[in-house]
């Protein structure tokens, strides 16, 4: 999926380029979401090394570029690789050797290595690592890949083409969290998203502290959007209060402590601890915000 990024663009498709086949036979589908500039010489230049092509749509956000790819593309396999990745060059033979051991498995998911020249990312990195196996709620099996029904299918998730017979693709009305969204549905299909957290995808995000609490912003904006519009929603009625929020934030951090003590990341955890509370108190303090104004949308008048 590109927009905008043609720097981002060729470094993602550098490490495509790169990939240790052995065996695999590979496309790659460039989905334009509407750039204003041209990106058809950078995927022309890479492309006489690449079996590539380039489809453009007008621009409608991640999810149509997701669906644009997905629709077009033909193996039994599928990846979703955002511009700003870039992948390591076992990366299709990680995926491989998964599927050939868990033929039961639909979608594999993996570990993001946050780069850039923000002091940032370090907190960045940590939240998102503590974050994706706080959630995961499960035991990893001994190759060390956790299979979770509370993980988001991102992170360059490869996909068995054949889940998207059981479940819909990606929702285009959603300005953000679809891969949240779409394991949700994953979850109630039976299907899990497993998770090697011992592999790392390189992530280009190039943002400033400022830009990394607008994400939690956007993300907290989006996943509320996303819960109100489950059955068990209740218009009018708060579901997150400030003491529920208060109380996630310490219980975040809390469980995170126990996590690093275990992984040996104790002093990792400190040094980052203010930017985990300033990260984790935007999200929350975004979600009790949102879930305000719903609640006086939603709520009726007395008679």
């Amino acid at each position: 999926m590109a927009y905008e990024r043609p720097a981002a663009l060729r470094r993602c498709l550098d490490s495509i380029r790169r990939l240790r086949s052995r065996g695999l036979t590979f496309d790659a589908i460039v989905v334009d979401d509407g750039s204003s500039v041209d990106l058809e010489p950078i995927v022309r230049d890479v492309g006489r090394d690449l079996p590539i092509t380039l489809r453009r749509i007008a621009h409608r956000g991640v999810s149509a570029a997701r669906n644009e790819g997905l629709a077009a593309a033909t193996g039994e396999f599928v990846a979703f690789i955002a511009d700003d990745y870039a992948l390591p060059s076992d990366y299709l033979e990680r995926a491989r050797d998964f599927f050939a051991r868990e033929e039961d498995a639909s979608v594999l998911t993996f570990n993001m290595r946050s780069r850039g020249g923000s002091v940032a990312r370090y907190v960045q990195q940590l939240y998102l690592e503590l974050t994706w196996l706080q959630n995961a709620q499960a035991q990893p099996d001994r190759h060390g890949v956790y299979a979770s029904f509370r993980l988001p299918a991102s992170r360059a998730a490869v996909f068995r083409k054949s889940v998207f017979t059981r479940v819909r693709p990606f929702d285009e009305s959603l300005s953000g969290g679809e891969d949240g969204e779409l394991a949700g549905r994953l979850a109630a299909a039976g299907i899990p998203v497993h998770f090697d957290p011992h592999f790392y995808v390189d992530h280009w995000e190039e943002k400033s502290l400022g830009d990394y609490l607008r994400q939690r912003v956007q993300y907290a904006t989006d996943f509320h959007a996303v819960l109100v519009r489950q059955p068990t929603a209740q218009p009018g009625r708060r579901a997150w209060p400030l003491r529920r929020c208060v109380g996630s934030v310490f219980a975040r951090l809390s469980g995170w402590a126990r996590i690093s003590a275990g992984l040996g990341w104790t002093a990792r955890y400190l040094l980052s601890l203010p930017g985990l509370m300033l990260f984790l108190s935007t999200f929350y303090g975004t979600m009790w915000f949102c879930d305000r104004r719903y609640v006086a949308k939603t709520r009726e008048p007395f008679a």
